[in-house]
């Protein structure tokens, strides 16, 4: 079926204008607490404000979410409707592969989300999310595909600010360990292993890229999550989340900077979770065990 309207750059077009399923790389992304943040604004002055902070944030975070033409085509597409995000990044199958890996493309969606997700929380916004693998197309008026429902359910589970992997992307990266080690790929960086068994993406590690900047851009973090402590503490169910981020705030900092003790967010360990951890090849085998079997395949 053609579409409506001919976007002659859409990577989910082919050479004939017709709509066509490819295998992609998705990530669905809710803004976090958007809608309370709108009930608490109290007049109308707190509503502009809120839509104005809300609109510079995403002017900053999408300078890395929108693709630029390759050859005349975006080499992915990006649609934002009230506080959802959703990114399709199709995986060229080149005449040099005999599968399509995903490596390029998963790495781009790994960066574009990490670095848009670090500036929305900069600006007090808090990303909730998960990343699939498989069939799909995105249109002027549609998004369709196995792996965006996939996307969609996974995102409810992530109950804290994070974007997950669901369980056709573990599988994607566990296919690239059979090539080369994760520890000794750039995914051992961005990728941790939460407590409950998700994988999710460290964000933070883009800080590292511009060494010189990473100090005052955890102290910013740092401070936001410490607003965000204080202003949610008499209601519990929303303060556990902020409190998530603040223990994974302390784990990046001890175990990727030398930034020491002044760095950390001083908050209770004694009710918290263990720690997230590094994502060996060993526990990609544990994700991909036999008891924990996938919902899709790519």
């Amino acid at each position: 079926m053609k579409t409506m309207t001919i976007d002659k750059q859409s990577p989910y077009l082919n050479d004939a204008g017709y709509a066509e399923l490819r295998c992609s790389v998705v990530a669905y992304i809710d803004l976090l607490g958007f809608k309370s943040e709108i009930n608490r604004a109290k007049d109308a002055p707190a509503e502009a404000e809120l839509l104005a902070r809300l609109r510079h944030a995403l002017d900053i975070g999408y300078v890395y979410l929108e693709p630029l033409p390759v050859r005349k085509r975006r080499p992915w597409d990006v649609k934002a409707f009230t506080d959802n995000i959703i990114i399709g990044h199709p995986i060229p199958k080149t005449v040099y592969e005999s599968q399509m890996t995903g490596e390029s493309q998963m790495q781009t969606v790994f960066a574009n989300l990490g670095n848009f997700q670090l500036e929305t929380i900069r600006n007090g916004f808090f990303l909730r999310g998960a990343i699939a693998v498989g069939h799909f197309y995105m249109g002027p008026d549609v998004v369709f595909g196995k792996c965006q429902i996939e996307a969609v359910e996974a995102e409810k589970k992530a109950c804290d600010p994070k974007i997950i992997l669901c369980p056709s992307a573990i599988k994607l990266i566990a296919d690239l360990d059979k090539y080369f080690s994760i520890e000794r790929s750039s995914q051992y960086r961005d990728l941790l292993l939460d407590v409950d068994g998700q994988v999710f993406l460290n964000y933070l590690s883009n800080v590292l890229v511009e060494s010189q900047h990473t100090a005052t851009i955890l102290n910013e973090h740092k401070a936001m999550i410490e607003t965000r402590l204080k202003d949610f503490a008499p209601e519990p169910k929303i303060w556990s989340k902020y409190l998530w981020v603040a223990n994974y705030h302390n784990y990046f900092c001890r175990t990727f900077t030398n930034l020491g003790e002044t760095s950390l967010i001083d908050i209770d360990q004694s009710g918290l979770r263990e720690n997230p951890k590094r994502l060996t090849g060993e526990e990609l085998k544990h994700l991909l065990a036999p008891s924990r079997p996938l919902t899709t395949n790519y």
